[in-house]
């Protein structure tokens, strides 16, 4: 990740602290450009549903630099263990130097958020992690999904628009193979319909 690639949501300091981590921690950093990417687009979409009570007037700021930052950390605990990433990301958010004059709530935030991008979803065990923040949950649900997208680690899907579509939340997609696209449904978005109370349909163009 070069300083010019960081999006202008963030500090020249988080910039500068999240360059850092990807570096020395070797993260994959075309991954979670991608990730990124994916994630502001579909926040994007769904702003007009993500809000945070507590901070209505800066929310979508505030909520949309926390999501950021995810995407791009998302995986720097993959340089500890593989198979318990998600655990490792978290606990190298909270403890780095890097992160160590962020602001608590701004670091506490993101290393939930990193912490429950995988793993089967299950209402009980989100809740238990997000309390009363409905917007982290949301959150959660996006960066799932958006990692899911890149899941094979690879250019080509776009978001085309997003819209609701009877009982389902639809994300139109171009570059998308059927299949992934049904795996990242059951995988991916099981967290969707316990943050945004419908379901998430991807549709695609049918790559075979």
């Amino acid at each position: 990740m070069s300083q010019s690639s960081t999006p202008s949501i963030l500090s020249y300091q988080h910039q500068a602290d999240i360059i850092q981590l990807v570096n020395v921690y070797r993260t994959d950093r075309a991954h979670g450009e991608r990730v990124m990417q994916f994630a502001q687009v579909i926040f994007e979409l769904t702003k007009d549903m993500i809000v945070d009570k507590r901070q209505p007037h800066k929310s979508q700021e505030e909520l949309l630099m926390r999501l950021t930052i995810a995407a791009l950390l998302h995986d720097i605990g993959h340089y500890v263990n593989d198979v318990a990433h998600h655990k490792h990301s978290r606990y190298l958010i909270e403890t780095a130097r890097q992160t160590a004059e962020w602001d608590e709530l701004l670091r506490a935030d993101v290393a939930r958020l990193v912490f429950t991008h995988r793993k089967k979803a299950k209402r009980s065990w989100l809740i238990s992690h997000f309390k009363n923040r409905r917007e982290l949950f949301q959150l959660s649900a996006i960066l799932r999904v958006a990692d899911g997208l890149d899941r094979q680690h690879a250019n080509g899907v776009e978001i085309v628009q997003g819209s609701v579509q009877q009982e389902n939340y639809t994300l139109e997609l171009t570059g998308l193979k059927e299949i992934h696209a049904r795996r990242i449904e059951e995988k991916k978005a099981d967290a969707w319909k316990f943050a945004f109370g419908h379901s998430l349909a991807l549709k695609t163009n049918r790559i075979p």
